[in-house]
């Protein structure tokens, strides 16, 4: 994404469908990694606890994460690949919330 919307955004470049799927793919199973990972808490200890994880995940970033999840699926069902309607996606955040690196 971070490669491929600039290019299409700068010189109107279609992605095929199988990639759009692939992308769509690779974030649906971002979402499932980002519930196995472990996460460092407020007092700066690495935190392992998949309940503790799961609860800061869906706290924090899950709902952009699913809100922009959904916009790519529905993206897919109304015209089957993501070439007309690319245009309003943006990279998940990143781990902590954020869009950008500090």
């Amino acid at each position: 994404d971070i490669i491929f919307i600039p290019l299409q955004i700068a010189w109107g470049l279609d992605a095929p469908q199988s990639l759009f799927v692939l992308m769509v793919f690779y974030w649906t199973s971002d979402i499932l990694v980002e519930l196995n990972t472990a996460v460092v808490g407020p007092t700066g200890h690495l935190i392992r606890s998949r309940k503790i994880v799961s609860k800061m995940y869906f706290t924090r970033q899950f709902i952009i994460d699913i809100g922009l999840l959904l916009l790519d699926y529905a993206t897919m069902l109304s015209n089957g690949s993501g070439d007309d309607q690319s245009w309003y996606r943006l990279p998940p955040p990143l781990p902590g919330g954020g869009f950008f690196p500090p």
